[in-house]
């Protein structure tokens, strides 16, 4: 049984991280909206909470006033998580046999628009591949990570993951990649890294592995903030 709300949000927090399996990010958020909402609905015992009540906020949620005070309105994006977070903080609450019903029951998400995304002219790609010093091999490895990425349309994880292995020169990187939008310039510039690595590897006595090399840490933090 729980007394207070703080025991309430700390149980549902533990059912998130343990049961559910959720990041430290995702239930963090959840747990926010839980926190606004019982925040907005002091003194009510969640028995009482109606399908009325979820309603209710979500409409002063997205008008922005909440309670009497004027706040920022939520995009239907951010309503639709805040009503997930509900449905399933309610849901979380008849599995502990707190209440009986869950009042988010019924309740349909807001329809989401379709947005095309934001993507670079092919100017500015030629101008982002130009600016990469091919004198080094550092140079040689982020021209090849850039070409990679451009060419074949792959996250950056999915870069980062890469093995020798997985690379086919031969066929165009068909096999594993699909076909490339340059095939010629991105087979050029990742056989050039290729061979630069293995020559480091060799001057530094390193042991020549199937390991890519794209997956630096720090790197690919510094390409996530500039892809964004």
């Amino acid at each position: 049984m729980y007394n207070k709300i703080e025991e309430y949000i700390k149980g549902y927090r533990t059912y998130l991280q343990i049961e559910r399996g959720m990041s430290c990010n995702t239930y963090k958020a959840y747990c926010s909206d839980i926190s606004e909402f019982l925040s907005c609905n002091k003194g009510i015992d969640l028995n009482q909470i109606i399908r009325e009540d979820i309603t209710r906020y979500l409409e002063a949620r997205s008008s922005g006033a909440t309670d009497g005070v004027e706040t920022a309105a939520v995009s239907k994006r951010s309503q639709a998580r805040i009503l997930s977070s509900l449905r399933s903080f309610f849901g979380w609450l008849v599995m502990e046999g707190e209440i009986s019903v869950n009042p988010c029951d019924g309740i349909d998400s807001p329809k989401l628009g379709r947005y095309l995304p934001a993507v670079l002219s092919i100017e500015e790609v030629d101008a982002i591949m130009d600016s990469v010093d091919l004198s080094t091999w550092s140079g040689l490895r982020d021209r090849a990570i850039l070409e990679v990425l451009y060419g074949c349309g792959l996250r950056v994880s999915e870069a980062s993951g890469l093995k020798i292995s997985d690379v086919y020169l031969e066929e165009g990187f068909e096999d594993y990649l699909s076909k490339p939008i340059h095939p010629e310039k991105l087979e050029e510039m990742v056989a050039k890294y290729l061979s630069e690595e293995k020559k480091k590897c060799i001057n530094l006595r390193k042991k020549w592995s199937d390991f890519l090399g794209f997956k630096m840490k720090l790197y690919k933090k510094l390409l996530e903030m500039e892809l964004k």
